[in-house]
């Protein structure tokens, strides 16, 4: 069970995490890592939307390795 307080902290954490987590993974990327995560990308615009949080969970856990965020 998950509350609202609890989601927004979750939120904000994300907000104040991810943009650092993409500054690395811009600093630290293959060409190969690059197109998997284009590849994710766009297999989400083509698939079911209602199935779109999966894609964003994989994008988002793949750009963190990217980084080198274990």
């Amino acid at each position: 069970y998950v509350d609202k307080a609890h989601l927004r902290d979750v939120v904000e954490a994300r907000f104040l995490i991810e943009p650092h987590i993409a500054e690395l993974a811009a600093e630290r990327h293959t060409p190969e890592q690059v197109q998997k995560l284009r590849q994710g990308v766009e297999e989400a615009r083509a698939g079911d939307p209602l199935a779109w949080y999966q894609h964003e969970l994989v994008f988002h856990v793949g750009l963190a390795r990217v980084a080198g965020n274990t």
